[in-house]
Order: C-alpha cells, then structure tokens, then sequence
C-alpha cells in the first residue's frame, strides 16, 4: 500500500538549482539560433545561390546544431550518472 502523501525529494547537492534553469536558458537560444540560421541559410541560397555568404550563413547554422547536440549529450549523461 502506497502512503498518501509522498515524501519530498532531498535534492542532489551535487547539483544546483540554478543550473537547470541556465541549462534550459542555453538550449531555447540555440534552438532559436538554429531556426534562425536555417531560415535564413535557406532564402539566402533561394535568393542568391550558392555564395560565401550563403555557405557562411549555413556553417554558422551548423555549429549551433553542433552545440546544441553536445549540450543535450552532456545533460543526458549528468543525468544518467546521478542515477547510478
């Protein structure tokens, strides 16, 4: 028989709670980085073509994928440890 009202968690000192929130904060910008620079990677390879500009616009685009990928990876193993 389960109790009826739940303990509260203890958090995890290893953590603090302000992290979470600047992780949270760091992934929306570099998820909006990411729409962004894929917007407008895309109207500038429609409007111009393939120039450095264009390149340029879509390695930018890149590299916040890139980030955001390893962010997320890194949260997933923080994540995954404090529960071993």
């Amino acid at each position: 028989m389960q109790p009826l009202i739940r303990r509260p968690q203890t958090p995890d000192p290893s953590r603090r709670p302000g992290k979470s929130r600047m992780i949270a904060a760091i992934r929306i910008v570099l998820g909006t980085g990411q729409i962004m620079g894929a917007s407008v990677s895309l109207m500038l390879l429609l409007r111009t073509g393939v120039n450095g500009l264009s390149l340029a616009a879509s390695a930018v685009t890149g590299l916040f994928v890139l980030a955001s990928s390893l962010v997320v990876r890194r949260e997933k193993q923080v994540v995954g440890n404090r529960h071993l």
